[in-house]
């Protein structure tokens, strides 16, 4: 379980005052190096909590997989879990913001629901994602990114991929099945969005929101 070893990872420097001071010691010795800590997941049911250990954990992995080796201790994650790793946080990253909207902004999600919803629908069916360069991350919070085909991509990325693709379409566009809809989905409006939607100057009758059809 790739989660489960995230949060072992991060305990190894939270541990013990020793593990600490030889990860504080190497650090000051490669100064090159990220020097932040890995993010624990405090709250397991959202999608921004996953994604802050996942992405922190990808920031610190060349100074992680260097201390390891340098005090002769296990790799907690394979190269194939890093990739993997790479995938998840890929598909976390266009999906975080619009849960944290639908859970924390109901008063002001109405007319820009559909909108978001749609947005992260095209994101998740498309063919490639936006992946972090791990290689080429310094120390700059801001990651850089690399566009990756989806095709290229390991089993349990696609998998994790698909799998939000299918919530996406369960919470948005109204599919019950265990079969993902894709190009075909059309979203499906509440009493209170469609109202918000014609109301709103911004979006009322605006084709790159709803299709002439639609309205």
């Amino acid at each position: 379980n790739l989660m489960h070893k995230l949060r072992e990872q991060g305990k190894h420097f939270s541990s013990s005052h020793t593990d600490r001071v030889n990860y504080d010691t190497f650090l000051a010795l490669h100064s090159h190096l990220p020097s932040t800590v890995i993010l624990n997941d405090l709250n397991e049911m959202r999608i921004s909590s996953r994604h802050n250990p996942v992405r922190s954990s990808l920031w610190l992995k060349r100074a992680v997989t260097m201390y390891f080796g340098q005090y002769q201790l296990p790799q907690l994650l394979s190269e194939e879990d890093w990739e993997f790793c790479r995938e998840v946080e890929a598909v976390l990253n266009v999906s975080k913001d619009v849960s944290t909207l639908v859970q924390n902004e109901k008063g002001l999600y109405a007319a820009y629901g559909p909108v978001m919803g749609m947005e992260l629908h095209k994101n998740l069916n498309s063919d490639t994602m936006e992946m972090i360069d791990v290689n080429n991350w310094g120390k700059t919070p801001k990651a850089p990114r690399v566009t990756v085909d989806v095709a290229t991509w390991s089993d349990r990325g696609k998998e994790c991929k698909q799998r939000a693709l299918l919530e996406c379409e369960r919470r948005f566009f109204g599919n019950r099945s265990e079969d993902v809809i894709g190009g075909a989905s059309e979203i499906k409006l509440k009493d209170r969005e469609k109202a918000a939607l014609v109301l709103d100057k911004r979006t009322c009758a605006n084709t790159n929101v709803l299709s002439k059809r639609a309205w």
